[in-house]
C-alpha cells in the first residue's frame, strides 16, 4: 500500500481526533492544506472525491500529502490525471 510509504504521516481524520490539537494548529493546518488544493488545481487538476481519508500529514514537519487522485481530471476537456 502507498499509505505504507508515507513514513511520519498521519491520516487527517486522526489527526483530528487528536484532542491536544489546539484551535491554532488546527488553523494552521486547514490552511496548508487549502494551500496544496489550490496549488493543484491552479495547475489545472481537480478531483470529485477529496475527503479526510485522502489527506495525509507529517507529524513533525506538517507536510500534506494528497492521495487518491486517480479520478482526477487536468482539467484539458476531461482528461483524466494518473
Amino acid at each position: 500500500l502507498l499509505v505504507e510509504e508515507l513514513d511520519g504521516f498521519v491520516e487527517l481524520r486522526r489527526l483530528l481526533g487528536d484532542t491536544r490539537l489546539s484551535r491554532i494548529d488546527r488553523t494552521r493546518l486547514a490552511a496548508r492544506i487549502g494551500r496544496a488544493v489550490a496549488a493543484l488545481h491552479t495547475a489545472g487538476f481537480h478531483t470529485p472525491d477529496l475527503s479526510g481519508k485522502h489527506v495525509f500529514v507529517h507529524s513533525v514537519s506538517g507536510e500534506v500529502a494528497l492521495l487518491d487522485w486517480q479520478s482526477a481530471s487536468s482539467g484539458m476537456g476531461g482528461i483524466p490525471f494518473t
